[in-house]
């Protein structure tokens, strides 16, 4: 069963950081889906990897490595 899980990413307060954030996690293969929120989070993206070292990648590797990336807390979605 492959994981899935919820993302919530806080931004760096500089102009536009939230557009370009959203727009490269949109890019990230195995993110289903990403939205701008308002209030102590910026975004939130729902990831849907093949499997679990792909999740890992993804946040760690890809994610939390984008410009203006300031924090991120992850959400696992328990198996059906």
């Amino acid at each position: 069963m492959s994981p899935k899980a919820w993302v919530l990413i806080c931004t760096e307060v500089e102009k536009d950081a939230i557009a370009s954030v959203l727009q490269e996690v949109k890019k990230i293969p195995g993110v289903e889906m990403a939205e701008m929120l308002y209030g102590i989070y910026d975004i939130i993206a729902k990831i849907n990897p093949k499997t679990e070292e792909e999740l890992k990648e993804i946040l760690l590797w890809k994610l939390r490595r984008i410009q203006n990336v300031k924090m991120t807390l992850t959400m696992l979605v328990p198996p059906e």
